[in-house]
C-alpha cells in the first residue's frame, strides 16, 4: 500500500511544547473526533481537492495560509496551517476558531503567519503529528 500524499507536522513552541497537541488534548471528545476525521480525509487527497467543505485556502493577508473547516459542539472550529516546510507536508500552526465569518482571535492570521515563519526558518519549530505515528 502507498504512503498517503501528506504527511501532518504540528508547531512546536521554544519551549519545546507541541501547541497542537495541548490544543487537542483540551478539547472535547466530539471536536478531536471531528478534527481527526478532517485530517485523516485530507491526508489521503491530493492538492486540488483541498476544498471546501473540508478546507480552505485563504486569500489577501493570509495568502499561503489554509484552514481545516469543521463545526464541533456548536462553534466553528478553524485550526489554520500552511503547505510546508516540505513539499509533502501540511503543518498545523494554531487553533483559531471563526465566529459571524471572523476569525478568533482577531489576529490568529497574524499569529499563523508568525509561527509560519518560525518553522521556515528552523524547522526544530514544528514536529511530526503525533495523531499517525502508527503509519
Amino acid at each position: 500500500m502507498a504512503p498517503p500524499p501528506w504527511r501532518f507536522r504540528c508547531y512546536v513552541s521554544e519551549g519545546g511544547t507541541d501547541e497542537i497537541r495541548t490544543w487537542y488534548d483540551a478539547q472535547s471528545k466530539r471536536i478531536q473526533q471531528k478534527f481527526l476525521s478532517r485530517v485523516m480525509a485530507l491526508r489521503g487527497l491530493p492538492p486540488e481537492e483541498w476544498t471546501t467543505p473540508l478546507f480552505r485556502w485563504l486569500r489577501g493577508e493570509g495568502q499561503g495560509i489554509g484552514e481545516v473547516r469543521f463545526k464541533a459542539d456548536g462553534v466553528q472550529q478553524r485550526p489554520l496551517g500552511f503547505r510546508g516546510p516540505e513539499p509533502d507536508v501540511f503543518t498545523l500552526l494554531f487553533p483559531a476558531l471563526e465566529k459571524n465569518d471572523r476569525f478568533l482571535p482577531r489576529n490568529a492570521i497574524e499569529i499563523a503567519l508568525q509561527l509560519r515563519a518560525q518553522v521556515e526558518t528552523d524547522k526544530r519549530f514544528c514536529n511530526e503529528c503525533w495523531l499517525f505515528r502508527d503509519t
